[in-house]
């Protein structure tokens, strides 16, 4: 005769089993476990255009978590990539953030950077087409702005005679140029207005450099002229090419160019 101690310690077990072998959900097994892809940046998987001079609200609210977004870029044109983060920003963000940038055609830009608030991180498209920016967190998680701003150099410009011209520098890599069709024998005197020399209104300080079209090296990263002009005399008719460049800072300048000596 079998116990009443027994059937009940064999019917504890049976019922045991019963659970173990039924009534516990897999979450691998088409349940929602309540975590999202750590790739995703909003559970979809899409990544958010950004729109120029906007920021973007975003929260990285766990320690994998990716956030992409995506700017169309035209080439020639220098993109300029700004964060607001708990590193460096306006005291209102809660997470340390680091950014990365590759271009469509597979170039990366720029990989992993920690801040982009007092100064820009930027680059120069190479082409147009899609940069994608992937934020992740640095030191801690927590809410972030990200935005970008652009600009885009003139590229060769011709010079009136006697007529100032404006530039910016906006990077330091960046190299302005200026044409003066010449006449063989003529004097040709080059001025400009910088924050080395000049009237106080201007913030770049610019290196100036000149070659003629017959390949003749005219002069060479001159640092100013202002008080006195540099000059040259034209060896043949043809085209001068002024090629201006970031010597101590970037910002603004002027350029022109006179047959006389005399500035004004």
């Amino acid at each position: 005769m079998v116990s009443r101690n027994k059937w009940f310690w064999m019917l504890v077990f049976g019922v045991v089993v019963g659970l173990l072998l039924t009534g516990c959900p897999n979450p691998t097994n088409g349940e929602d476990d309540g975590t999202e892809d750590s790739e995703e940046d909003n559970g979809t998987g899409s990544s958010v255009a950004l729109t120029e001079g906007e920021w973007k609200a975003g929260n990285i609210s766990k320690e994998d978590q990716v956030i992409r977004y995506t700017i169309s870029v035209t080439g020639g044109t220098i993109y300029f990539i700004w964060w607001n983060d708990s590193r460096q920003g306006d005291s209102t963000k809660t997470a340390d953030i680091r950014v990365s940038a590759r271009h469509s055609n597979g170039d990366s830009l720029f990989t992993n950077v920690d801040s982009a608030w007092n100064d820009a991180q930027y680059f120069t498209a190479a082409s147009d087409g899609t940069v994608t920016l992937s934020v992740s967190k640095g030191w801690n998680i927590g809410t972030y702005e990200i935005r970008y701003t652009t600009a885009r150099p003139e590229g060769s410009v011709a010079l009136v005679e006697n007529t100032w011209k404006t530039g910016t520098l906006f990077i330091s890599e960046q190299i302005d140029e200026y044409t003066i069709s010449v006449t063989g024998g003529t004097i040709y005197f080059i001025w400009w207005n910088d924050s080395r020399q000049g009237d106080s209104t201007k913030t770049a300080d610019i290196r100036v450099s000149a070659r003629h079209s017959n390949g003749d090296s005219l002069f060479t990263n001159e640092d100013a002229a202002w008080n006195d002009a540099q000059y040259f005399t034209a060896a043949s008719d043809g085209t001068v090419t002024l090629s201006v460049s970031k010597g101590w800072n970037i910002g603004t300048y002027e350029i022109k160019y006179t047959t006389t000596n005399n500035r004004q």
